[in-house]
């Protein structure tokens, strides 16, 4: 980043206030406790969770960059490479993690720091995120239920579930559109 652009951004942050702070903080809480459930699940690799944490800091002073999408690949990156256990229920965690990691960016990004917010668009930001972490929850169920089953022996298994995911892919697509 240039001179310019990072005084810009420190006195943007230091502009924050309400609701524009509580954005502020779960841009570092959420990716930080993405590592934590990962942690959790597997074993810790310290270099990867200081740079989640390095790079989580310095989306709270742009959080309209591109920085975001460097913490969730390296939260991805720190998942594959130490949890083995592929039905752990601490993916439901960090899968909640970075809904709000992503809500909390998208937010900060497109609402000024110190804004006030109504109650249509605390709803607005707040459904989403609450519909998808339930969406997490329901593929984990569906994962549990494959695993339990062997999917190279079921041939109902599989084409139904490729007929569920055309299904919520259109409707995804048409609702998106209205």
């Amino acid at each position: 980043m240039n001179d310019r652009l990072l005084e810009d951004s420190v006195w943007m942050l230091s502009r924050a206030r309400g609701v524009g702070l509580v954005l502020r903080v779960l841009i570092v809480v959420a990716p930080l406790l993405a590592a934590a459930s990962t942690n959790a699940a597997g074993h810790t690799n310290t270099a990867l969770v200081v740079a989640i944490a390095v790079t989580a800091l310095m989306c709270v002073a742009v959080p309209d960059s591109h920085l975001g999408l460097l913490v969730v690949g390296l939260i991805g990156i720190h998942w594959v490479t130490t949890v083995d256990d592929t039905t752990s229920p601490w993916m439901l965690a960090t899968a909640a993690s970075l809904t709000v990691f992503h809500t909390a960016m998208a937010a900060a990004g497109a609402i000024p720091s110190g804004a006030s917010w109504s109650p249509a668009m605390r709803r607005r930001w707040s459904r989403r995120p609450l519909l998808l972490i339930a969406a997490c929850g329901a593929s984990w169920v569906a994962l549990l239920v494959v695993d339990a089953v062997d999917p190279d022996r079921s041939a109902v298994l599989v084409t139904s579930a490729l007929v569920v995911l055309a299904a919520a892919g259109l409707w995804a697509t048409r609702r998106a559109g209205t």
